[in-house]
């Protein structure tokens, strides 16, 4: 009994020890990757997006407006990533969204001194920025076991801050120069789609465990009846 009763914290380890066990393994690096560089991207246009359409437009209506249209595309495309994802196609929701990030931002850097560019490419970048986050808790599911998720899950939050935080003061510092900082946030949507693509091998291909999960519980439970 004492024995067994050591070795429950044992196959977790140290803290520390846990999380440099996570990150020897190269899927966790890109994963990394894959929440830092989307989110330095969403962290700059976030800020910048409501200056570059004053300076267009000339009014705070019309940045209240585009902020609404970006919040509802952010839902929708929530709605629908998450529901797709549940039916086994988080792969290609992952490459749509990061392919429709590069190409959103590489249209917005084109045309940001145009309201109707701004709108086009902002609050579409906005739903294919959430469209790629909705896959990230099956991403940490299909990376981590049970026992290190809850490690997995802070390390990818943390990558996440930086990127907010990093993107959000190059846009800061650079506010003057709005095309310098759309360039560079479209090279970061280009290292996210390389992200995904490395990261797609690591990845189950099937359906969700749950679904499997809650098929063969209902399977068992007609051959009960």
């Amino acid at each position: 009994l004492p024995e067994s009763a050591r070795s429950a914290p044992d196959t977790l380890g140290t803290p520390l020890g846990s999380y440099a066990r996570l990150i020897r393994r190269p899927a966790v690096w890109i994963l990394l990757a894959l929440r830092f560089f989307p989110t330095a991207y969403w962290g700059a246009v976030t800020f910048l997006a409501p200056l570059i359409i004053f300076r267009v437009a000339g009014k705070n209506t019309t940045v209240g407006d585009y902020q609404a249209l970006a919040l509802v595309m952010s839902a929708v495309t929530q709605v629908l990533s998450g529901r797709l994802c549940d039916r086994g196609y988080r792969r290609p929701v992952l490459l749509v969204a990061a392919a429709g990030i590069t190409a959103t931002t590489i249209g917005l850097a084109f045309t940001y001194q145009s309201l109707a560019g701004i709108y086009l490419f902002g609050i579409g970048g906005a739903g294919f920025a959430w469209m790629l986050s909705t896959t990230m808790p099956g991403i940490v599911r299909d990376l981590s076991t049970d026992a290190e998720r809850s490690r997995l899950l802070a390390a990818s939050h943390l990558a996440w801050s930086a990127g907010f935080v990093a993107g959000t003061l190059l846009a800061g510092q650079w506010h003057a120069r709005p095309a310098s900082v759309l360039w560079i946030v479209s090279a970061c949507g280009a290292l996210a789609l390389g992200s995904v693509l490395l990261l797609l091998p690591f990845l189950r291909c099937t359906i969700t465990t749950e679904i499997q999960s809650g098929a063969a519980a209902t399977r068992e439970g007609d051959l009960v009846r």
